[in-house]
């Protein structure tokens, strides 16, 4: 899964919309659904930190995500496979 799936998967677990968690984050709407989509890049670390928080996910496991993304597509598909279960923090 990557980081804009995760964001997406988690957010509807959340029962939020994309207004609610820009509104909890602090992030436009419109930018919440293109990292969903995957069309911009992973946001910043303190960004990144922010939604992780809201959506309750751990932040470090996120950030490890979003970087893996721009990693060559070996070192990525090993990456997502040791980190996919270790996204959630008990919340």
């Amino acid at each position: 899964m990557t980081f804009g799936e995760t964001i997406r998967t988690r957010r509807k677990e959340c029962e939020m919309t994309l207004a609610d968690l820009g509104k909890a984050s602090g992030v436009k709407k419109g930018y919440l659904s293109g990292i969903e989509r995957g069309k911009v890049a992973p946001p910043s670390h303190m960004v990144t930190c922010i939604i992780a928080r809201v959506l309750s996910l751990d932040p470090l496991a996120m950030l490890k995500l979003a970087h893996a993304e721009k990693a060559p597509k070996q070192v990525k598909e090993w990456f997502l496979e040791k980190v996919k279960s270790g996204l959630t923090n008990g919340k």
